[in-house]
């Protein structure tokens, strides 16, 4: 996945009783798009990113006006390696402010466990779990990754932290996910 030049994903997210639909766009040259929209009570926009490969336009629901600034340069890079570790979904929570090189600095795995095969729905996955340190966390997070065993893709991810005797699980489940293919341009045009 890391030599991905596209990618394009739908997916669901399960926090609690909370339930977001959303949508993931690369492009070679720093071009992204992710949109998280909340499906639940009704609440259209959670988080809207887009990256023309210039320019990073950022707004979330507590927004009026996108904020725009340069687009990072590892930006591509870091999306797949949320993919890869700790889902979409965790990235965009509020994480400790400390220095980091990238993602993959930023979230690191240990750990893995590798488990049987299951089904998740109607397709047959390979189950594997591992540990998951956010840098300026305590507490390791536990993850469980269902893989498409042809692909190496992720099907489904659970994300399980526990903080002060208090336990949060963020459960994401992808869609279409696909590299490589042909993405629309009009995917990464900045809002106005």
């Amino acid at each position: 996945m890391a030599r991905a030049k596209t990618l394009q994903c739908h997916f669901r997210v399960k926090v609690g009783t909370l339930s977001y639909e959303g949508s993931l766009f690369l492009a070679e040259g720093k071009k992204a798009r992710l949109a998280i929209n909340e499906a639940t009570n009704g609440r259209p926009m959670r988080l809207l990113t887009v990256s023309d490969g210039v320019r990073l336009s950022y707004q979330d629901n507590g927004m009026p006006q996108p904020k725009f600034e340069d687009a990072p340069k590892n930006l591509n890079a870091d999306i797949l390696i949320w993919v890869a570790r700790p889902g979409v979904f965790l990235p965009q929570a509020p994480l400790p402010d400390v220095k980091t090189d990238d993602a993959k600095d930023r979230f690191r795995v240990s750990s893995f466990t590798l488990g049987d095969k299951e089904k998740v729905g109607e397709r047959e996955t390979q189950r594997l779990e591992y540990q998951l340190t956010v840098k300026g966390q305590d507490e390791p997070l536990s993850v469980v990754i269902w893989l498409d065993p042809k692909t190496g893709l992720p099907i489904k991810r659970l994300v399980t932290s526990r903080t002060g005797g208090q336990q949060t699980t963020v459960v994401e489940t992808y869609e279409k996910l696909t590299l490589d293919e042909k993405v629309d341009v009009k995917k990464f045009d900045l809002p106005k």
